[in-house]
């Protein structure tokens, strides 16, 4: 889910028209730059984590499902940051420069082949939520328990409609945010609503968000894994240079192809495939790669 997973829009140009507004004008481009997870981090040298909680809702408001994904500096300059993503059982981490995953049968390495590691936790940072949109028309904004509440309107075109249809999402319909953002400029929360033609109302999606001067244990069962074992991957037909990696004994590994399409296989005639479900890795191993043409 990685890919529309983020805080912000990857479009930094948000268009925010109010000449039919209630209140004051607030400029949700200038608190979204402010609220970018670098930008967070850099702005206030305190902060240590950072963590942004998404809960669905079916039209009834009843739970559909949620999920947490957490930040934090990474001790590693050259790593940038650690996340932590979780999905009920799941969570994968972005920890000083290596990625595991863990679905409840035990701790996968996931070897980056498509991307690098910074690559991969940029994705996180700056990547586009399914619901925020790059035109935004502001309905009103009052003072709220001495915070900003502001929400803003905006109209779905054939793709963005296309993505949400999952979610019960026509075309005629509109999408609107209502942001909750403290004195300092920070984003507290957003709500995510549908409006459908006939005026009718429905709750979406709320996002929270929570920063803190401490870092939580959220690394602990991979801090302690030290890498001992040789992955080498090598690719089948082709003149690019094969991969190494060094991975903890003892658990699965899994390959992350990015926007590549591989097949993997035991063998180089390509005839035994691999699975990072068949076992745990105890020894030395070569893993071949064949792009499905």
């Amino acid at each position: 889910m990685k890919r529309v997973l983020s805080l912000l829009t990857a479009a930094l140009v948000v268009f925010c028209l109010v000449s039919c507004a209630d209140g004051a004008s607030v400029s949700i481009y200038k608190i979204q730059l402010g609220n970018q997870i670098e930008n967070l981090f850099i702005g206030d040298r305190d902060m240590s984590s950072y963590r942004e909680t998404v809960s669905y809702v079916n039209r009834d408001g009843s739970p559909r499902f949620s999920y947490d994904i957490y930040y934090e500096r990474a001790s590693d300059i050259y790593s940038g940051y650690n996340v932590c993503e979780t999905i009920g059982d799941y969570r994968l981490y972005a920890y000083e420069g290596a990625v595991f995953a863990d679905a409840g049968e035990g701790m996968c390495a996931v070897l980056l082949l498509g991307s690098t590691y910074l690559d991969f936790v940029g994705e996180y940072l700056s990547g586009q939520f399914p619901f925020d949109a790059e035109s935004l028309v502001q309905r009103y904004s009052r003072t709220e328990n001495g915070n900003t509440v502001v929400e803003y309107q905006s109209e779905l075109t054939p793709q963005r409609a296309a993505s949400l249809a999952e979610f019960g999402v026509d075309l005629q319909d509109k999408i609107l945010s209502k942001y909750t953002i403290s004195p300092d400029d920070l984003i507290l929360s957003i709500e995510y609503s549908v409006l459908e033609p006939s005026g009718e109302c429905y709750p979406i999606c709320t996002r929270t968000f929570q920063s803190s001067d401490e870092k939580a244990d959220m690394f602990g069962s991979v801090a302690a894994l030290e890498p001992s074992i040789s992955v080498d991957v090598v690719y089948v037909g082709e003149e690019k240079s094969g991969r190494h990696f060094t991975v903890p004994a003892n658990i699965y590994v899994g390959l992350d192809t990015g926007d590549g399409d591989y097949s993997f296989y035991y063998d180089e005639q390509c005839t035994q495939p691999y699975s990072y479900q068949d076992g745990k890795i105890t020894e030395n191993a070569v893993i071949y790669a064949r792009a499905n043409r």
